[in-house]
Order: structure tokens, then C-alpha cells, then sequence
């Protein structure tokens, strides 16, 4: 499999510390070839977190062998939440700003953006927010902290456009104020 930027992601990335870089392949995982990033992931669940995974690198055609211990999604940046209340347009909107720790802990695809919908109150639903939604923008502004939602909602007069993912699928959810 080889790495592209999404793999290496962040510094404390265990596959960078050890040696990888972008563009480097990784053909096998405990002497067991692999071919894309489902494999990958499925054998390193497998030895867990605390474990070590003994993977084969290919780079400028020379090929060794490198451990790397396998550690616990990182929470960098730190996830923040945030619960919508009455004074807000989606009261009980329960959001989260994602990282490795939070696509890990939620199936998420590596290099997630937007603000994952841990629940969505009565008015998020009846607009056609879900929980594991991932809202991405609101009008074409791009979300990045919990509070830009809130922020982006109060300027807008007329018809708002969210743009979500859910399930990997791109939606867009339109309604007036």
C-alpha cells in the first residue's frame, strides 16, 4: 500500500517517527501481504494498542522490515464539544471538532473535516441533521471550530445550505430562517 499525505497526518504519526515517508510502500504486515488501507487497518486491530506490528517497507526498491508499536489515536488538536442551547438556532445540536482520536473512535475516514454531529436536537432533525453527520459547511463557509456554526447561522438571512457527509455520501441540507 502506499502512503499518501492523509497517512501521515500528524508528527506524532508512529509510521513517520520510524522512518516512512510519503510515497513510500508498505507491501506487508507480520510477513502477510496487503493491498490497501482496509487490510492495513484490519491486521493492526488485530495485535491492539500496546502491540507491536512488524511491517515491510518498500522505498526506492530497498525493502526492510520496520516494528513500529501501535499507540492510541492522538487527541491533537484537542477535541472540543460543544451542546447548542435556547439561544442558539439548533438548541440541543451536540457537536464535536475532529482529530485522529475522534475519527478512530468513530469510523471515521483519516483527514476528516467539519464538525461531527453527536446528536442533533429536535430542530437538527427536523432539518435532517443526524448523529455522525459531518457538517462541512453552511452557505459555502467552511466550519473549523465549534463555535464558526453558531457564528455563520447569525449572519444568514433567507435560505441556509448546509453541507454534510453522511456515510461518505455528500448532502446538502436547505432550509429557510
Amino acid at each position: 500500500y502506499v502512503l499518501y499525505n492523509y497517512l501521515l497526518t500528524y508528527i506524532l504519526n508512529p509510521l513517520y517517527l520510524t522512518g516512512f515517508r510519503i510515497g513510500d510502500i508498505i507491501s506487508a504486515i507480520e510477513g502477510k501481504p496487503i493491498s490497501n488501507v482496509a487490510e492495513l487497518k484490519f491486521h493492526m486491530s488485530l495485535l491492539g494498542v500496546g502491540g507491536e506490528a512488524k511491517l515491510t517497507k518498500v522505498a526506492s526498491d530497498k525493502k526492510e522490515t520496520i516494528s513500529i508499536e501501535l499507540k492510541q489515536a492522538p487527541n491533537i488538536p484537542p477535541k472540543v464539544e460543544m451542546t447548542f442551547d435556547q439561544k442558539n438556532f439548533f438548541p440541543g445540536l451536540k457537536i464535536s471538532t475532529i482529530n485522529p482520536m475522534v475519527e478512530e473512535e468513530n469510523g471515521l475516514e483519516w483527514n476528516s473535516e467539519g464538525l461531527l454531529v453527536i446528536a442533533s436536537g429536535e430542530i437538527g432533525s427536523h432539518i435532517g441533521l443526524r448523529k455522525d453527520d459531518i457538517i462541512i459547511s453552511v452557505n459555502g463557509v467552511k466550519l473549523k471550530t465549534v463555535f464558526d456554526l453558531d457564528k455563520v447561522l447569525k449572519k444568514i438571512k433567507g435560505v441556509v445550505a448546509i453541507a454534510i457527509n453522511r456515510n461518505g455520501r455528500n448532502l446538502l441540507l436547505r432550509f429557510r430562517i
